[in-house]
């Protein structure tokens, strides 16, 4: 259960750090 509430959490951060790497290349 903690597992897969970290792997969500991992992925979200992920999304998110993929995000802002966009944003500042543009």
């Amino acid at each position: 259960m903690i597992y897969q509430i970290w792997k969500k959490k991992n992925k979200l951060a992920h999304h998110v750090w993929h995000l802002d790497e966009t944003y500042i290349k543009v």
